[in-house]
């Protein structure tokens, strides 16, 4: 592979000696106690052709063979795991075979899965149903029918509930759940991983038919 090579240019220090005997003769002086220095005169500089410059980045046209290994930057990798405990029931994927982002994986089929589902579904009816009871409460409350006692139970009950079904809906969020499909309660008993970013497979640790945890 093509390498880079920086050519640092070392600061040069011009000293020009005038002799007492005023020729152009310049003397090279090295102090043993010292760090070793080369002294330029203005002549030497410029009979070499010698140029100020910044340093630059060439590119050299050879070949160098080397082992070793590569170490990739921690932004461009991903571990994938699954959210819900399950059978792998496919793999769609070998190793070293290149992916694009959100491509299938594999499937996991998983009861829990369809647990999590199943709750959501009945949350969002209670939901509807306790929302209706609540507005009718809150309107009586107002007009001062219902007692304060009877409205703040129904207003406790409608919240509690209405944070329940937000958080099974994140959680489906989280697992690239189909909404429209859930709309018609159509549970799925598999569900898709998906990959996070584009790249290659480096490594697979499941197998057909294996129960997976969350988080493996």
């Amino acid at each position: 592979m093509n390498h880079y090579r920086f050519i640092h240019l070392l600061t040069i220090s011009l000293l020009i000696l005038i002799s007492s005997s005023c020729t152009n003769n310049t003397e090279v002086q090295e102090d043993e106690d010292s760090n070793v220095m080369t002294l330029i005169s203005m002549t030497h500089f410029t009979n070499e052709q010698m140029e100020w410059a910044n340093v630059e980045k060439h590119i050299f046209q050879e070949s160098i063979k080397t082992t070793g290994t590569i170490e990739v930057d921690p932004r461009f990798l991903a571990s994938i795991y699954s959210s819900v405990s399950g059978k792998i029931n496919e793999i769609l994927v070998h190793i070293n075979e290149p992916v694009k982002k959100g491509q299938k994986l594999c499937i996991v089929e998983s009861i829990e899965f369809i647990q999590i589902q199943k709750e959501y579904l009945e949350s969002r009816a209670l939901l509807k149903s306790k929302t209706a009871d609540y507005e009718r409460t809150k309107g009586l409350f107002e007009k001062n029918i219902a007692s304060q006692k009877d409205f703040v139970q129904i207003e406790s009950q409608y919240r509690v509930l209405k944070a329940t079904t937000q958080a099974l809906k994140a959680q489906l969020d989280l697992l690239n759940v189909d909404h429209n499909r859930l709309e018609n309660n159509e549970l799925s008993n598999y569900l898709v991983i998906t990959a996070p970013i584009g790249g290659y497979i480096s490594n697979l640790e499941i197998n057909m038919g294996q129960f997976i945890n969350s988080e493996t």
